[in-house]
């Protein structure tokens, strides 16, 4: 008799922390540890920055997802793998924060601000290629998700008034 295949899928905060690692994959500056089961539904990664002014950017628009009864938290830690304060004055506008926490990310193009009548819009641009991981997902054979890095980031980071999209072709 044939043994039956098990198929076991990953929980979302495996995915988010997927997203996570696929975000700063590219980023010399930023490296994302290994997600860590603390017990009792809580779960925490590690984010260890470089520079100063990124890791408070990253701990000001990171979302600290929220998945059901399940704790979620990022932890950014700074050059000497101390905490990060939030940075206090001068007071940076939202895109300021994207800059600095995506500066040096091989995905990130740039900021673009554009003026339609009244309207000031700011826009976060990555390049125009797709990011893959495998993420134990039932919608491809091989267990892959596939996705933006704009998708990406509209998932993880808090924005109020920056828009994210690609370069343009």
């Amino acid at each position: 008799m044939e043994k039956e295949k098990l198929v076991t899928l990953s929980p979302p905060w495996y995915t988010y922390h997927h997203k996570l690692v696929a975000m700063f994959s590219r980023d010399k500056d930023v490296r994302v540890r290994n997600l860590a089961e603390l017990g009792e539904g809580r779960y925490e990664t590690l984010i260890l920055v470089n520079e100063i002014r990124k890791a408070q950017a990253l701990k000001t628009l990171l979302k600290q997802p929220e998945m059901g009864n399940i704790t979620f938290h990022i932890t950014i830690l700074g050059p000497n793998e101390d905490s990060v304060e939030l940075p206090g004055r001068p007071h940076y506008q939202e895109w300021e924060l994207f800059e600095n926490a995506l500066t040096g990310n091989e995905c990130f193009v740039g900021i673009d601000k554009d003026t339609l009548g009244y309207f000031s819009m700011k826009y976060c641009i990555f390049k125009k290629e797709v990011i893959q991981f495998w993420n134990d997902n039932l919608a491809d054979y091989k267990g892959n998700t596939s996705c933006l890095m704009e998708s990406i980031a509209r998932e993880i980071f808090n924005s109020k008034e920056t828009q994210f999209c690609t370069e343009s072709c």
